[in-house]
């Protein structure tokens, strides 16, 4: 926990500093949330902020990457920054079409267990990614994709 602790901060820092690029931002959510790290609100924060400064430079698994992560971390909605989903939804709008399909369908379960009703637009696009790119998805992709449907109760 040590070794945790003083990457946490050495993190506060860089953030404080503003010396992270998006992608960099969204590794670090992603190994947090994949080692199981507590997150401390004022660590969040500085992450979320970052993430909301540089939205139109991620690329589709950056987005992917930093949504998983943070379900993953067992935030709620109403824990996040206010800007960060639309930003992130209008992001995946921008880039859908190079999303593949492991990030789509990590992106619609994130947004499920977030308890994040995509706006009907973005539903749309991925929707229709989906129907182009059907044969690229393995069965675990297709369940959760499938899942994130029941879960949000959307109607394809």
């Amino acid at each position: 926990r040590e070794l945790e602790a003083a990457l946490k901060k050495k993190v506060k820092i860089v953030c404080a500093q503003g010396g992270l690029k998006g992608q960099e931002v969204t590794i670090i959510l992603w190994s947090l949330a994949t080692v199981g790290a507590a997150m401390e609100e004022d660590l969040l924060e500085a992450l979320q902020m970052h993430v909301v400064g540089t939205t139109p430079l991620l690329s589709p698994q950056s987005v992917s990457n930093c949504l998983w992560a943070l379900a993953t971390l067992g935030l709620a909605e109403h824990q996040l920054h206010p800007r960060l989903l639309p930003q992130l939804e209008e992001r995946v709008l921008q880039c859908i079409e190079r999303f593949k399909p492991q990030a789509v369908a990590n992106t619609m379960w994130a947004m499920a267990y977030l308890g994040h009703m995509p706006r009907g637009d973005l539903f749309a696009a991925v929707e229709a990614q989906i129907l182009a790119t059907v044969d690229e998805y393995p069965p675990i992709a297709i369940a959760n994709v499938l899942w994130s449907i029941a879960t949000l109760q959307l109607s394809p």
